[in-house]
Parts: structure tokens; sequence; C-alpha cells
């Protein structure tokens, strides 16, 4: 099956599409490849978070912590998303934690897809930037294999689960055609 792009900008406008997932499930990479698909803003809330902080993740975690790293950043988040409309939303692995945040990413204005990637690709995706990452620093494959234990009842939530095993190009594929029959099955409902 091949994607109708154009009736998908369409039915996506004033929509935002929030890609949510693991660490190294491709959020990033996937995001500017529908940016460039379907022409909508694109947002990457790591990097607008460390911005706005003047510091990376890494370095905000260290300086204040895990939970007040997680309330700035659902705070930041919320704030933030309160605008937003007619974006590609390339959401942190952990902003999902906050309540606050669960919410918007859930809500009604928004698509949201889950890359759920398995947790062996993920860390051949990030075995080279773990220093990046401070979830991952002291073993690093039984902590993505608890992470992902423990999230994963969260991203289950969402509108959309695309298997992120795949090379980029299949999984956009695969997003473009579940948006398209999302939408459709959704539209019939709300007749």
């Amino acid at each position: 099956m091949k994607p109708n792009i154009d009736f998908i900008k369409k039915i996506t406008n004033n929509k935002n599409i929030i890609l949510i997932g693991m660490p190294g499930a491709g959020k990033t990479t996937i995001s500017k490849k529908l940016e460039k698909i379907l022409y909508q803003q694109l947002v990457n809330s790591d990097l607008l978070f460390s911005k706005k902080y003047n510091m990376t993740i890494q370095e905000l975690w260290n300086k204040h912590g895990e939970e007040t790293f997680r309330n700035l950043e659902e705070a930041y988040f919320c704030n933030y998303m309160k605008d937003v409309s007619n974006s590609i939303i390339d959401v942190a692995g952990g902003t999902i934690l906050g309540p606050k945040s669960r919410d918007l990413i859930f809500n009604n204005q928004n698509i949201t897809i889950f890359l759920n990637t398995h947790v062996n690709e993920l860390y051949k995706r990030l075995k080279n930037e773990l220093h990046e990452r401070p979830v991952l620093h002291s073993n690093p494959k039984k902590n993505l294999e608890f992470i992902y234990k423990n999230r994963l009842p969260l991203y289950n939530q969402a509108d959309i689960i695309i298997n992120g095993n795949h090379d980029p190009d299949t999984i956009i594929n695969d997003i473009l055609i579940a948006l398209e029959v999302f939408v459709k099955k959704r539209d019939v409902f709300s007749l």
C-alpha cells in the first residue's frame, strides 16, 4: 500500500504528530524525515530543553539529579506545548513519566506514535553514545531492559504503535500508512 501524502497532510493539519519511545528508538531521525515529507514544524523537546538552560541533558542531570531534572523537564514541556500545533514533536524518552506531560501527549489534539524498538536494537544504536545518556551509564543493557519494561505500559497508550526495528525508510512508510488508516477509522467513529 502506498500512502496518500496529500491526504495525510490535509488530515494532520492543525494536529501535532508526537513521536514517543525509548532512547535510541529513532525518534529524532524519523521526525526529521517526517518534517520533510509533511512540511510541518519540527520540535525536538531535548534540544529545546537544553537550550533553555544552556546546558546539555547530561549536565542538567548531573547538576540537579533525576527527580529535579524530571520536574524541570515536565514544567518546561508543559509550558512549551501550550501553544504548539501542526508540528512533529520528538519527545524525550522520559518525558512520558510526568503525569502532566502524559496528559498533553495523549490529548485529542495530537496523534501519538510509539516507535517500539527491541532492547537489543536500542543497545546497538546507543552503544557509542552512552556517555550522553544519563540513565544508561552503569550496566546499560540491563538499564535499558528495566526502563523499557517500566515505560512500556505508558508508551502503549499511543494512538499508533510502529515497529522501530526497521530501517528509517521502512519506518516512515509504516507511519504514513498507519496515519492514513488511523484517521480514516477515527473519522468513521466520530460521525
